[in-house]
């Protein structure tokens, strides 16, 4: 069985003319350490992201994901005696 050429194959590749949009996530997390420094609030690692990609044409926030650094141990049990 003889071998196709890869030259056949058309791929679709954006040419310099085309712009290509980036989905982008931010996430953001605050840890247990950074409550207690103003500076490293929810909103401002958000203002930092969202002027990130907006210095960023190719980038378009899909979605954001924020972790308030709550631990599993932090949680309580509620089948636990303590």
């Amino acid at each position: 069985m003889a071998r196709k050429s890869r030259k056949q194959i058309n791929i679709d590749k954006p040419t310099n003319n085309e712009f290509v949009l980036i989905p982008t996530a931010a996430y953001i997390r605050l840890s247990v350490e950074d409550r207690q420094n103003k500076g490293d609030s929810i909103e401002t690692q958000k203002y930092i992201i969202q002027n990130y990609i907006n210095e960023n044409p190719k980038l378009i926030l899909y979605d954001t994901y924020i972790d308030y650094g709550l631990s599993g141990k932090i949680l309580t049990d509620p089948l636990s005696t303590k």
